[in-house]
């Protein structure tokens, strides 16, 4: 998981802070997924250099918190955190029968 999120930290969010304006705003929607064993490649993603899918590095069935994550790994790399906003699903689907369907997204 910690290799994820500093791929993505280093690789794909330092090049969007070099190009963004000073006054610019980054939203950033990442899914977050339950553990369920070893991180296995994306597909179709169109580019080799593209991170893996993230590496379990909790027992299976723990949510692995994939947004908060990010979000630290961000303002650790100098980024500001101002908000979070939160909206309610209408339409939330059931993936899990051991898991509550989500009722709401973080953006």
């Amino acid at each position: 998981m910690s290799e994820y999120v500093a791929t993505l930290v280093q690789d794909v969010f330092r090049q969007v802070k070099r190009i963004l304006r000073d006054d610019g705003i980054l939203f950033v929607n990442i899914g977050d997924r339950i553990a369920s064993g070893a991180g296995k490649s994306f597909k179709g993603w169109g580019k080799a250099d593209r991170p893996a899918k993230p590496k379990d590095d909790l027992p299976t069935g723990n949510l692995l918190r994939i947004p908060d994550r990010l979000a630290a790994g961000l303002v650790n790399d100098g980024w500001v955190y101002r908000s979070e906003v939160i909206w309610e699903k209408t339409q939330a689907s059931q993936h899990s029968p051991t898991t509550p369907a989500p009722q709401h997204e973080k953006f």
